[in-house]
């Protein structure tokens, strides 16, 4: 899918969404085979604004870290597009923690994991 920054005349505001125009039909091609709703993403979209917030925190901080929440979308995970740019991966489950190790790359082995960490149920954010 292209990205409505290669338009001419596109609102800057519009530059991080897929040109929906342009692939009207792929689209509908893919709402008439699994129905609504949907969620369409475009790598290179990912991409670009991953390099727009790395370069805003590079800006102000010597020191960070891109994490990326599996729950909120398992196709973006499982695709690998944030991992392969360095994002770690943000877990709440097993089943979330096993596809981050599965996808390798960078931050594997640095997954962030809200698991619980006692029998008592309390939660806490450590690193893994």
């Amino acid at each position: 899918m292209a990205n409505t920054a290669d338009a001419p005349a596109a609102d800057p505001a519009l530059r991080h969404f897929p040109n929906l125009d342009e692939h009207r039909e792929l689209i509908l091609k893919i709402v008439n085979q699994s129905g609504p709703p949907i969620f369409l993403a475009e790598r290179r979209i990912m991409a670009d604004r991953f390099s727009d917030m790395a370069r805003a925190l590079n800006a102000h901080w010597s020191k960070w870290t891109i994490a990326y929440s599996f729950k909120t979308n398992y196709q973006v995970a499982e695709s690998g597009a944030l991992h392969a740019l360095g994002a770690i991966a943000e877990v709440v489950s097993g089943h979330e923690y096993r596809l981050a190790k599965r996808r390798g790359g960078p931050g594997a082995s640095r997954a962030t994991s809200m698991i619980p960490t006692n029998c008592s149920g309390s939660r806490a954010s450590r690193a893994r």
